[in-house]
């Protein structure tokens, strides 16, 4: 067997040494393996941190029952807005304007419970068009 030196790697490959040619490997695949192999820690601890990053970002949504009427109200008036948890399991999303909602949308007065009012006007919920001529 002839011993072939791989000065990139700094290794020693030893092959058959077959008359009329054979199979002889490539140098520069074992350098882009290397490099692959190489990167391969530095990526998946990065990936590591933009998840840890994207889930240390994550807000609480306020609970209109703990919050005051004028404090849920201003919130919404100052956010333009807000989606907001009205129970345990509740939430919603309320509007100052119908500019915050889709083009196909329209408001509807919202009403929720808070600490000092169990009917607080809040602004408004973005909800479809009624359409009479597509009704599905």
């Amino acid at each position: 067997m002839a011993e072939i030196r791989d000065k990139t790697l700094n290794r020693g490959l030893r092959l058959p040494n077959l008359a009329g040619g054979g199979f002889q490997p490539r140098p520069e695949f074992n350098n882009m393996s290397r490099i692959a192999f190489s990167i391969f820690p530095a990526l998946v601890l990065a990936a590591g941190l933009v998840v840890s990053a994207g889930s240390a970002s994550a807000q609480t949504r306020p609970y209109s029952p703990r919050m005051t009427c004028a404090a849920a109200a201003a919130m919404v008036q100052t956010r333009g807005a807000v989606v907001m948890s009205t129970g345990p399991n509740t939430f919603d999303r309320y509007v100052r304007a119908r500019q915050f909602c889709t083009p196909v949308e329209t408001t509807r007065p919202a009403w929720v419970k808070t600490a000092d009012n169990p009917q607080c006007f809040v602004g408004y919920t973005c909800e479809d068009v009624e359409n009479d001529r597509f009704p599905f």
